[in-house]
């Protein structure tokens, strides 16, 4: 759950929700505080109340759910629609836990785990002017299409459904293992069983639509989209600010607080927090140095909140490119880099692990190598390079916070003998190219989850099938032992027996080194006084179905 100066937190990549922000992208989210979050929470004691609009810094892509690929648009497309599950509102922990949203209920799951029954609730509705039931059938539409749609990102997480694979490929009409049972009854089985697959439904992807509406607009759906969620859009261009509205048919209407909400492009992020203490913005992402001059500022500093999120920053290594295909090597930059200096430089705690803190699998007060660049240069040695070696570090020209973590690194790097020239590419051909392969040998990117599971973060950065053009695995490194493990963690149900195996595939791939664990992410935000109920979500960010207005009450 990603954006550059001008967007923030996770990078705006045309192909991840969950992309961050490359690294944060200089100004869009706060990186505070080395450790553990701040304790202070800014007082919101007002009962909840009707009306009142709050502009908030946003800016999507698209609002077609089938093509989400980036955080804004993710955090849009959950005030739009609806999806089969969703998490909990309030901030992590609270946040991370799921719950039904179209379902009436968890789903009923068979003792193989093969086969999931679900249950649709009988009150939600299309807003208008579509204005009916959803059904079963929609559920499938929605799913059916986003398979289909060439820029979806999330497809692999669906492969264990039965016959997924095959309708992808267009070799069958439907997925077999999708089934409508009735107009509110769903059943869906699968090939081997999936822990997963209810976090799955609640990606921002499988948000439902009426295939009517869908079938007007054409490919200009996502200009005019339509769903069943607590708000419907009202007005938006790709380069102003999208406004949205109350939906008067979400089937807990009465529980939305907002008229409505506007989202508005980013400043940078100096400029955001001035339009804020203007009254011109609500909510916006704080940097570093704005953490800084709010400590010091009674009158806002009270308004400022932050939150550890489920994240890693992290040097790519290209293990198809040479001299990155002996482990040694990349062991060695793994030796090589200071990462506490690193973190600290950003205010964020250091990552040591493959898993970020928070992470189901995480192991507490594990470190996988550390800052010594006498065995660093051992390794180089063992490699044929006793004299180092040249290469270049790529990042996006349009991250100073990337272009920040690159200086350190080449630094670092230097003091081995490596000599990596840093090369700024423009920002929106930067993670096409991460994500071609033999092209960028050392790069600067970094996650966010998407649902709080170790396979999220396994299967898209260290698997076989996302180690493909255009795919989630930008150091291209699969190993068939990782492989197996994680077939086998997924086949396992009994939860903490399958958690403690994806300790052990963290540790294989530490071993092999495909990456860098740089830092772990802290989530900092302002608010103006108006904002009631505010909290950052772990998933959502800004979770405006929740919050309402102080300023209403007037």
């Amino acid at each position: 759950m990603g954006r550059v100066s001008r967007v923030p937190r996770r990078q705006s990549s045309p192909r991840l929700a969950a992309l961050l922000a490359i690294l944060v992208c200089a100004g869009s989210i706060a990186l505070v505080g080395c450790g553990a979050p701040s304790d202070k929470q800014a007082a919101t004691n007002s009962a909840p109340v009707k009306g009142g609009t709050l502009k908030l810094v946003g800016q999507p892509v698209t609002l077609d759910p089938a093509t989400c690929g980036d955080v804004d648009s993710a955090m849009v497309d959950h005030c739009l629609y609806e999806t089969l599950y969703g998490y909990a509102a309030g901030p992590f922990g609270k946040g991370t836990k799921l719950e039904p949203g179209l379902a009436a209920e968890m789903p009923s799951v068979s003792a193989d785990g093969k086969v999931y029954r679900i249950t649709l609730r009988t009150n939600s509705r299309f807003a208008p002017p579509v204005d009916r039931p959803v059904t079963a059938t929609d559920v499938r539409y929605s799913f059916e299409r986003m398979l289909h749609e060439p820029l979806a990102v999330y497809t692999f997480f669906y492969a264990s459904i039965l016959g997924a694979d095959e309708y992808m490929s267009g070799e069958a009409d439907h997925v077999e293992g999708f089934r409508v049972v009735d107009e509110r009854t769903i059943e869906l089985r699968l090939k081997e069983p999936d822990p997963t697959l209810v976090h799955a439904f609640a990606l921002a992807p499988t948000g439902v639509v009426p295939r009517e509406w869908v079938e007007k607009w054409g490919r200009k759906f996502g200009q005019h989209p339509l769903g069943s969620g607590p708000f419907m859009l009202e007005k938006w261009s790709q380069s102003s600010k999208a406004t949205l509205k109350r939906n008067p048919k979400y089937w807990k209407a009465e529980e939305v607080w907002l008229d409505g909400v506007e989202f508005l492009p980013y400043s940078s992020s100096m400029t955001d927090m001035m339009k804020l203490q203007r009254g011109q913005l609500d909510l916006c992402w704080a940097s570093q140095a704005d953490y800084v001059k709010l400590r010091s500022d009674p009158k806002w500093w009270q308004y400022y909140e932050e939150e550890l999120q489920v994240s890693q920053n992290y040097l790519v290594i290209n293990t198809q490119m040479e001299p990155f295909d002996d482990v040694r090597v990349r062991q060695a930059l793994n030796w090589a880099i200071d990462r506490d200096r690193n973190a600290k430089m950003h205010g964020c705690p250091p990552s040591y692990q493959i898993l970020p803190k928070g992470m189901p699998g995480y192991i507490d007060g594990a470190k996988y190598y550390g800052y010594d660049p006498g065995q660093a240069k051992l390794l180089l040695a063992a490699a044929g390079y006793p004299e180092g070696f040249k290469t270049t570090l790529s990042v996006s020209a349009e991250s100073d916070s990337a272009n920040q973590v690159a200086q350190a690194v080449q630094d670092d790097l230097r003091q081995v003998g490596v000599d990596a020239a840093i090369e700024r590419r423009p920002g929106m051909s930067y993670f096409t190219e991460l994500a071609t392969p033999k092209t960028i040998a050392l790069g600067v990117s970094g996650w966010w989850m998407d649902f709080p599971d170790p396979y999220d973060w396994v299967k898209p950065l260290f698997s076989k099938s996302a180690a493909v053009e255009n795919g989630t695995n930008y150091s291209f490194w699969w190993d068939a032992q990782v492989e197996e493990m994680l077939d086998d963690a997924q086949a396992t149900l009994d939860e903490e027996e399958r958690i403690a195996k994806f300790s052990d595939i963290q540790e294989v791939i530490s071993d092999n080194a495909p990456i860098v664990p740089l830092y772990q992410l802290l989530a900092g935000a302002l608010r103006s006084p108006a904002v009631g109920g505010f909290y950052i979500h772990p998933l959502y960010g800004f979770d405006p179905e929740h919050y309402w207005s102080q300023e209403s009450r007037d």
